[in-house]
């Protein structure tokens, strides 16, 4: 009985992430024809709108914006839980100078230089190994969060901070946990420490 409770479980979880990519993936397009046109009369009509119309507008543009970036997660979150596995080892450091060099050969005539600007938030990363599995400690010095909600923070769209404090959709998180489920492993949060989010996570 539990096996078959298992069962449909992922297979209402399958449906429900297929639901998820089809529509956001058909929402795609006229949510971008929108944004478009809001550009569009921006650009040859702003100044011929009384104020209180631009500002309409502009809360129509905002609106837009937020919507494409939510459509954007939902993609990217369904998709994590439907591409297919493919392990293996990967040197970040390669990894972020191969995506380097690709912007500067997309943009040859840009110009482009990287700078790293100073007091940029840490991210630090350790691994220690308990009763034969290796435990990965993530922590920054952000915002932290209240222990209470822990239970929330990697749920879908569930925000622990307000639009006006910090942006983002309640997507990545999400998305993080999916990833390491999906390698076998598991992720909780502690904040044990001040202004320090701590995510650790199992091999």
């Amino acid at each position: 009985r539990i096996r078959e409770r298992t069962r449909d479980l992922e297979l209402s979880n399958q449906e429900l992430n297929a639901f998820c990519y089809s529509v956001s993936h058909d929402l795609r397009a006229p949510v971008r024809t929108i944004n478009s046109f809001v550009d569009i009369i921006f650009e040859d009509f702003e100044a011929q709108f009384p104020i209180e119309a631009q500002d309409y507008l502009g809360r129509i543009k905002r609106a837009g914006r937020k919507l494409d970036h939510l459509i954007d997660d939902l993609l990217q979150l369904s998709r994590v839980s439907r591409v297919e596995m493919s392990r293996r080892h990967v040197d970040v450091s390669n990894l972020v100078k191969e995506e380097v060099q690709s912007l500067k050969d997309t943009h040859r005539q840009k110009n482009i230089k990287v700078e790293i600007a100073p007091g940029l938030p840490v991210v630090r990363i350790d691994v220690k190994e308990k009763n034969q599995e290796k435990i990965f400690y993530v922590s920054d010095n952000g915002v932290g969060f209240d222990m209470r909600y822990a239970h929330k923070l990697f749920a879908p769209f569930q925000r622990l901070h307000t639009d006006e404090e910090f942006e983002g959709n309640g997507v990545g998180l999400a998305t993080i946990k999916r990833i390491v489920t999906r390698h076998g492993g598991d992720i909780w949060p502690d904040c044990s420490q001040f202004l320090l989010i701590q995510a650790i996570f199992t091999s």
